[in-house]
């Protein structure tokens, strides 16, 4: 352009020639000044286009985090609840407390089991491992996104093919440590529920026999009725309490007749109703008595004075009587059973013709025979059948529960057998693991040979830079990759460590950080602790509630630091966010924390904030550069250069973005863009408009 304009003026200024100008010459000053026009309004054009193309200013992504500010306000309530922080995944080896309890602040609660807490130890120390590795490769990678020789550039790709094959094999490591975990968890679990199965078997065993046992026992009831029916107890009572009356009548053993004598009677009534006869002819006779000595008393005190009266006299008398018939009626039975005792004696000692039928009087008197005897054998005898058959049911049903019962037992005995087997093996290092690790193994082997091919590689290079004087150098584009995220999250894992080993230092022991009443205990002695399980305990202290929605909670977490003012008070207090609650059914999630000790009134409003810092963003940008369309599709706007008839002008082009999480101010992306990113202009603008730089004129 500048060639033509310095042409243009030279031939403006040239002198003309005195001869004729030539057509070719006319020609070439039309060309001229067709080409002089065109620079004029290439110029108005130029002018034109600045004054109706937008001023943009531009930016580009960088670092940087995001920060969050959740307020609100909510309530004091007359009791704080303390949640206990508890560590998922590890199994509870022991608890010493219940709900309910009062614990002191320092108590014992539980204790985790070791072998579980040792576990997760080695998986977080392996997991750093892997971190450190894949850092120094990341170190690796910015080193190589520079030029240099190919000497360099091999002892680059050396070193990283060696961090694989480390990786790989540390993969390989921690897959193996994985099976073993799985078969150790696999034996536990089956021996646990071979155990199950083995008191499920005893228990129903111990059921078993408990109803053989009282089904036998009834047939030995109904056995024992129908013995006693076919015996006939009373019978042979009767005969030999006889046999041994005669016998001591016989031997003149007066003794012995009197001993005979008493279980004769205790035969006839009963040895228990007989004390109790005994007791009430005692009583009769005493009644006699004093009858008699009340008649004669009252004799004696008239006795020279006035005679008793008729009916005084009556009244003696019949007191008498009546003393004496009940006397009589008690005794009546009493003198028949001695009449007859008395007569089988005298038969034995005097008179022996009448032996049989003295013999005869007296057993009738002591027995008297069932008439209903057939009737009792045939109901002992169909209970008895009844009895066996129940026996044979209950034999019969208990059979197929036992064989079912049997059979678990040896099924879930086979299954521990074999998870034992594979344990056994892990514990011996004689497992075979090559089909479940082929895949790291193949890894492993794959980044072998990619390591010796590193090593001739370098060598190569070291031969070909020695060739070439370092002339070859390289120039590649190596993603870049965040090396401060790494290293946090190799902060992150070493403080996941710490605290393993601070709990494994205190031997898994748990205990209380507060004095309270132990109101929620989700522990179960055996079992791990997921994320459902919670320990609460109810305090003295104030307790602080308020409700948050969804999209706020989501930058809070248990631990977070709540500036809290009560009431109209301007004194702001520091308290911790205790616990994060399920939505309810309006949508809403409720937090809370403890109050410090102080006087407050129930129901007071208590207004809060919680400030959060996001975590690092590779890719943050201004909110206001990002646009939505239609479709509710977020993007931005960047500029690009393209070459026009004009020269070089500025485009704004659309780029899709996905939004990870933004504030009032930032917004943080997920994939890096240009450097050019839009944020304002001076008009509204849209893809494919043309625009150029603010340069703050």
């Amino acid at each position: 352009m500048r060639k033509i304009r310095d042409r243009l003026l030279y031939e403006l200024q040239r002198e003309p020639e005195e001869k004729k100008v030539s057509l070719q010459d006319r020609a070439g000053r039309l060309f001229i000044g067709f080409l002089i026009v065109m620079l004029l309004l290439t110029f108005v054009s130029r002018a034109a286009n600045s004054v109706i193309t937008a001023k943009v200013d531009v930016t580009s992504p960088k670092k940087g985090t995001l920060n969050f500010e959740v307020n609100g306000v909510g309530i004091l309530g007359a009791k704080a609840e303390k949640y206990l922080n508890l560590y998922e995944g590890v199994r509870i080896a022991a608890v010493f407390v219940q709900e309910g309890q009062n614990v002191e602040e320092g108590d014992l609660l539980f204790q985790y089991d070791i072998n579980d807490l040792e576990d997760i130890l080695d998986d977080l120390e392996d997991e750093i491992i892997k971190a450190e590795l894949n850092l120094q490769k990341e170190r690796l990678n910015y080193k190589a996104g520079s030029e240099g020789t190919a000497k360099e550039t091999a002892e680059i790709t050396l070193e990283r093919a060696k961090l694989d094959l480390r990786a790989a094999k540390e993969d390989l490591k921690i897959a193996k440590k994985n099976i073993g975990k799985e078969k150790k968890y696999a034996y536990e679990d089956a021996e646990k529920a071979y155990l199950d199965a083995l008191e499920a078997y005893n228990d129903q065993e111990d059921k078993k026999q408990k109803a053989l046992r009282e089904a036998s026992k009834k047939i030995s009831e109904a056995k024992e009725a129908l013995d006693e029916l076919y015996e006939d107890k009373d019978k042979a009572d009767t005969e030999r309490v006889i046999i041994i009356f005669r016998a001591a009548v016989e031997n003149n053993n007066y003794e012995a007749i009197s001993e005979a004598e008493t279980n004769i009677f205790k035969k006839y009534y009963g040895e228990t109703e007989y004390e109790t006869h005994k007791k009430e002819v005692e009583r009769a006779r005493k009644a006699v008595s004093r009858a008699n000595e009340d008649y004669w008393n009252g004799i004696a005190v008239l006795e020279g004075e006035e005679k008793l009266s008729p009916s005084e006299y009556a009244r003696y008398k019949r007191a008498i009587e009546d003393a004496e018939d009940a006397l009589a009626d008690l005794t009546k039975k009493d003198n028949q059973l001695t009449t007859a005792m008395w007569d089988y004696r005298n038969a034995i000692l005097y008179n022996k013709t009448d032996m049989e039928k003295t013999h005869g009087a007296l057993y009738s008197m002591l027995y008297t025979e069932d008439k209903n005897k057939e009737k009792l054998i045939n109901s002992a005898n169909k209970a008895i059948n009844s009895a066996e058959e129940s026996l044979a049911e209950t034999t019969d049903e208990w059979q197929k529960i036992m064989e079912k019962a049997e059979r678990v037992v040896t099924d879930a005995e086979a299954a521990r057998d074999k998870a034992r087997s594979f344990y056994d093996q892990i514990l011996n290092k004689t497992y075979d693991y090559s089909q479940e690790v082929k895949a790291e193994e193949m890894r492993v082997m794959t980044a072998n040979r990619i390591f010796e091919d590193a090593k001739i590689g370098l060598k190569e290079a070291k031969e070909s830079d020695a060739d070439t004087a370092k002339n070859n150098n390289i120039n590649r584009q190596i993603q870049n990759i965040d090396l401060e995220l790494s290293e946090m999250d190799i902060q992150n894992k070493e403080e996941a460590v710490a605290e393993i080993k601070n709990i494994l230092k205190n031997e898994g022991k748990v205990t209380s950080p507060v004095t309270g009443v132990l109101v929620e205990n989700g522990i179960v002695l055996g079992n791990r602790i997921t994320v459902a399980d919670r320990v609460c305990f109810a305090l003295s202290n104030y307790g602080f509630e308020a409700k948050v929605t969804k999209d706020e909670v989501k930058h809070l977490a248990v631990g977070d630091e709540m500036i809290v003012q009560v009431g109209d008070s301007k004194e702001e207090l520091s308290i911790k966010l205790e616990n994060i609650t399920s939505e309810d059914a309006e949508g809403k999630i409720t937090i809370t924390g403890i109050m410090p000790k102080g006087n407050y009134s129930v129901g007071t409003p208590v207004s809060f904030k919680v400030s959060k810092q996001s975590k690092q963003y590779r890719n943050t940008i201004p909110i206001q550069a990002l646009r939505m369309d239609a479709n509710n599709k977020t993007y931005v706007l960047i500029t690009e250069e393209t070459n026009t008839i004009l020269g070089n002008e500025l485009t704004a082009l659309r780029m899709d973005v996905t939004v990870l999480e933004k504030d009032y101010t930032i917004a943080a992306i997920e994939n890096g863009l240009s450097d050019n990113i839009i944020v304002s202009s001076n008009k509204n603008i849209k893809e494919g408009d043309r625009v150029r730089l603010n340069d703050g004129d």
